[in-house]
């Protein structure tokens, strides 16, 4: 399980009142006896829990791509997948800049609102539809 998806679940088994799972318990545990050991040399918690900034960076380009793929699956599917990069990539230029109004009867699950929430995701929309294309084909790094 990666850090990131440990926090959440530590946090939603709090939320709930739960008793902790033995490998996020032990990994808490782990983490809390770093952060005694090595506190005093600057070792924080996030640190200990392997929670960097890239790690963040990296889960929020995973959900934007993961939002491109379903955008893909649900409204493009038919097409290929060169075709579907041009089409994803021209709307989310688009709605990034303004150039396309949004009906207030888009709901978030329309293929313009999986677009928007890609474009929230928190990193960079790809700036071409060979980026695009790369992460429909599954080559994205």
């Amino acid at each position: 399980m990666s850090p990131i998806a440990c926090v959440r679940e530590l946090l939603a088994t709090l939320e709930r009142g739960e008793a902790l799972t033995e490998p996020i318990r032990s990994r808490l545990i782990a983490a809390l006896r770093r952060v005694e050991r090595e506190g005093a040399s600057g070792l924080s918690l996030d640190a200990a829990l392997g929670l960097s900034p890239s790690a963040w960076r990296q889960d929020k380009r995973r959900r934007r791509d993961e939002l491109i793929r379903i955008a893909y699956d649900r409204y493009l599917g038919k097409l290929s997948i060169r075709e579907a990069a041009k089409r994803i990539a021209r709307l989310g230029h688009e709605l990034q800049t303004g150039r396309m109004r949004v009906a207030a009867s888009d709901t978030a699950d329309d293929f313009t609102g999986i677009l928007r929430k890609a474009l929230r995701a928190g990193v960079a929309f790809p700036a071409s539809a060979r980026q695009v294309e790369n992460i429909l084909s599954g080559r994205a790094k």
